[in-house]
């Protein structure tokens, strides 16, 4: 019996890739409920960006294609309300992982929770809880460890109490839950915002109260530390070994921003603050730099200002400012920084004083092409003293529950997508229907009818169709142009394969300064075709 071979039984699909010239820049929010922020956001391996966000009532995940126009915005969230996302980290194969917190329905609380879902986020393939009855408990922040698990880092009402009490989780690679501490100390409520795996497989997690605690792997309190700030936002390793964490300190009746880079055993190498008399600077992210420097976000206000405004300063390795300046002119915070790798930046936080998820790819002097984003005036200033003890009370959560939630993640009902500041060059079209990001891949809609992603992701704007022989691309020949120019993202193809054999389709963009490529062979040598499109 002879089979033969529909083409839509064997659709191949290859990414149009080429390097851009210069990125566009841009800043989007995006909205949801009451308080809408965004607390990560990434560039991804496809070259898109992928944010994780609180809107108040769901844990959000928002991607973004390269010219800012959004991709998709799913939201995991249950009956009744009550999840909240606040960090991410994207797996080789595509796969993201988020560290929030999950109501759990038992119980009436929200527990910490990780969430592990497919890289188009429509599948969710594990979400966990780790808590207890007697409060809420809050994942902040997500480390992940050299032996394939995480940590989560945060906040418990369930133990220690009366007030907030810093919790760790730490989970091997399929969410087994190996460790749980919770540290007590009399200086009252405690969150723990960050952490770094060091190369012992020690933790540094950091938090308010400007404390630093160093557990052994188990979870055993090392030491823990105070460095003198109202609150420590955020921490990273840098080029050199060491570390970098951030956040703020009252002078007078204002706050400064702060940065300390610290050795690997917690011990101060310089400290410095920014500020400037009368206005209240804070930082709440920091990306260190491949030089040696810092890219540092967080939030000012003061005389003059109407209200909060989100700030970035670029820091070179001694911590002086290369360039600093503000995001807009209507409020706002920045809890995310990132290099991109086009040497921009993308930042991750909320616009406006009601607050909406902001996502923004910005040129590597922090600006984005048709806004004004002012200089501002914050100075370098001497920050001195070290660090002192802080006695604590290690508590072990023996009444943690771990639990398999089952909350649906679905499409954003009303995102309310806005574009602010968009601009730049245009770059040659790249990455036309991505399998792991694209909301509408290269696929059949029927038996003779293809239809690929649209042109704004792609930057295309126009289209060629490639079709070729599958045993024939395997022996070295390329596809032939089927048709070209194509200004819409669909065509018709009336053959068939015959017998035995199988069609492969391939679709290249173009625009105005240049065109995709076909892809690549398995030598990695670009695919050329056999007949090409004019």
């Amino acid at each position: 019996m002879k089979i033969r071979l529909e083409p839509y039984l064997l659709l191949v699909l290859a990414q149009a890739l080429s390097p851009e010239v210069h990125a566009q820049t841009w800043v989007t929010t995006t909205d949801d409920y009451i308080a809408d922020e965004v607390g990560r956001a990434v560039q991804t391996r496809d070259g898109r960006f992928l944010a994780v966000a609180d809107t108040g009532r769901a844990l959000a995940l928002i991607k973004r294609n390269s010219d800012g126009s959004l991709l998709w915005q799913r939201q995991l969230m249950g009956s009744p309300t009550g999840e909240a996302g606040y960090d991410l980290l994207e797996l080789p194969d595509g796969r993201i992982v988020a560290a929030g917190d999950i109501h759990v329905n038992s119980h009436g609380n929200d527990d910490m929770a990780l969430v592990i879902v497919s890289p188009d986020a429509r599948t969710v393939l594990r979400q966990r809880t780790f808590g207890g009855a007697e409060g809420d408990d809050r994942a902040r922040g997500l480390v992940p460890t050299r032996e394939g698990g995480y940590v989560l880092v945060g906040e418990t009402l369930s133990w220690g109490g009366p007030g907030r009490k810093p919790l760790v989780v730490a989970v091997g690679e399929g969410l087994d839950l190996k460790w749980a501490k919770v540290f007590g100390s009399s200086s009252g409520d405690g969150i723990l915002y960050s952490g770094v795996e060091l190369p012992t497989g020690d933790l540094l997690v950091a938090g308010d109260s400007g404390s630093v605690l160093k557990l052994n792997p188990s979870g055993g309190l090392v030491w823990s530390r105070s460095y003198g700030l109202e609150e420590i936002r955020a921490m990273a390793p840098t080029s050199d070994g060491n570390l970098v964490m951030v956040g703020r300190r009252t002078v007078g009746a204002n706050d400064v921003a702060e940065l300390i880079k610290l050795d690997a055993a917690g011990e101060i190498l310089w400290r410095a603050s920014y500020g400037q008399s009368g206005v209240t600077y804070r930082f709440y992210a920091v990306a260190p730099l491949s030089d040696g420097g810092f890219l540092a976000g967080g939030e000012i206000n003061g005389p003059g200002y109407t209200d909060l405004y989100s700030w970035l300063a670029r820091l070179d390795p001694a911590g002086n400012i290369v360039w600093q300046r503000h995001l807009d002119d209507v409020g706002g915070e920045v809890h995310s920084v990132a290099p991109t790798s086009d040497g921009g930046w993308v930042v991750g936080g909320h616009r406006e004083s009601f607050p909406r998820m902001m996502v923004a790819r910005l040129d590597a002097t922090g600006g984005a092409s048709g806004c004004g984003h002012p200089t501002t005036q914050a100075a370098k200033m001497a920050s001195t003293g070290g660090w002192t003890a802080v006695e604590r009370s290690v508590i072990d959560p023996t009444t943690l529950e771990v639990t398999d939630s089952d909350k649906p993640i679905d499409d954003a009902f009303s995102p309310m997508n806005q574009t602010f500041c968009q601009g730049g060059p245009t770059y040659p079209p790249s990455e036309v229907s991505p399998p792991a990001a694209s909301a509408e891949p290269l696929r059949f809609q029927d038996k003779q009818t293809l239809i690929w992603e649209s042109g704004a992701p792609s930057s295309s704007t126009s289209f060629d169709l490639y079709r070729g022989d599958l045993a024939d691309l395997r022996s070295g020949r390329g596809p032939d142009c089927l048709l070209t120019n194509l200004v819409q993202n669909t065509a018709s193809d009336a053959a068939l394969p015959g017998p035995g054999a199988a069609f492969i389709y391939l679709v290249a963009g173009r625009n105005q300064t240049g065109r995709g490529t076909l892809g690549h062979g398995t030598d990695g040598s670009e695919r050329q075709p056999a007949t090409p499109c004019n």
